[in-house]
């Protein structure tokens, strides 16, 4: 869980944007928002949630995007039938 913690940190300090709150919501783009999310490791969902938060956060994305940005990422695996 550390290690995770970290990765995130780095890519935090990597990916602020400078752009004013209102520049980026006239100009936010979902596309560009996704490519700045990691990829989703479902074993740890919780932890996974938790960084979207804070890096939805410091990037100041807004709200009403925030479903369609975690759609671009979380993939479920199902579980095969055991007979």
């Amino acid at each position: 869980m550390h290690k995770y913690e970290l990765q995130l940190e780095l890519q935090l300090r990597g990916s602020a944007i400078t752009a004013s709150p209102a520049m980026r919501a006239n100009n936010f783009r979902v596309v560009d928002a996704a490519r700045m999310v990691p990829k989703f490791d479902q074993s740890h969902l919780e932890n996974y949630l938790v960084s979207f938060e804070r890096i939805s956060a410091v990037n100041a994305w807004p709200r009403q995007y925030w479903s369609a940005i975690l759609q671009t990422q979380l993939t479920f695996r199902r579980r095969k039938p055991s007979v």
